[in-house]
């Protein structure tokens, strides 16, 4: 277990850990020396990736919530205070599968990737502000945001939504950044290519941008 970082005076919450770039996320927040909460529909994969963490040393927690849901939301960000207390960092990776162009996405599949994403990292940061404390969020995304694709129009209606999102929250009461991200993300250990890049390389710009947030509230990675 690393010292590096700050200490552990901070919890983050990670919603959305897969095996991909949540994975990686958890284990470079842990890194750092945070206390790590593991947010994810399904227990399956966060339960033994928190228990991993604490067999390296780190604070670890998995919690499970569909983050289209109110109520499981609010339910999971209490689990988490009661173990580490309020939430100093969220980052909101929950996604969800695409439909495709318009004249093949039936509205059912257009609108979920914008549930998950925008509504879901809407609520999650509506928990994160409960304490009234200044929490910094950070939304993982693609840069068809900045470059929309008439390919994916539901993902990328739902990468300007998010990001607008971040916009509004970094108005307010939030440091808010939305990451786009700008290439496939290998799985950690995978193989990494020109337009693939390594989970833990994303990981630890997100590290970084939770230590210090950028002033820009959308950033390219890499």
């Amino acid at each position: 277990m690393s010292d590096a970082g700050h200490g552990t005076n901070r919890t983050v919450l990670i919603a959305g850990v897969g095996e991909t770039l949540g994975t990686a996320l958890a284990r470079a927040f842990a890194d750092a020396g945070d206390a790590v909460a593991l947010l994810a529909r399904s227990p399956d994969h966060v339960e033994s990736l928190a228990a991993d963490l604490r067999r390296d040393g780190a604070d670890a927690v998995a919690v499970t919530a569909d983050v289209t849901d109110p109520d499981a939301v609010a339910d999971a960000f209490d689990a988490v205070r009661a173990a580490f207390g309020q939430v100093d960092v969220l980052v909101h990776n929950a996604s969800a599968p695409a439909g495709g162009p318009v004249d093949d996405c039936d509205p059912a599949a257009f609108e979920r990737p914008w549930r998950v994403r925008t509504y879901g990292g809407y609520l999650c940061a509506r928990e994160a502000l409960a304490d009234g404390g200044d929490p910094t969020v950070l939304f993982s995304g693609t840069s068809y945001a900045v470059e929309p694709t008439g390919r994916m129009p539901d993902w990328s209606s739902a990468a300007f939504a998010t990001r607008g999102l971040a916009a509004s929250l970094d108005d307010g009461p939030a440091d808010a950044t939305y990451v786009a991200i700008g290439a496939t993300v290998a799985p950690p250990g995978g193989y990494v290519t020109d337009d693939r890049v390594a989970a833990e390389a994303v990981a630890a710009r997100f590290v970084e941008f939770a230590d210090d947030p950028p002033e820009a509230t959308t950033v390219r990675v890499p």
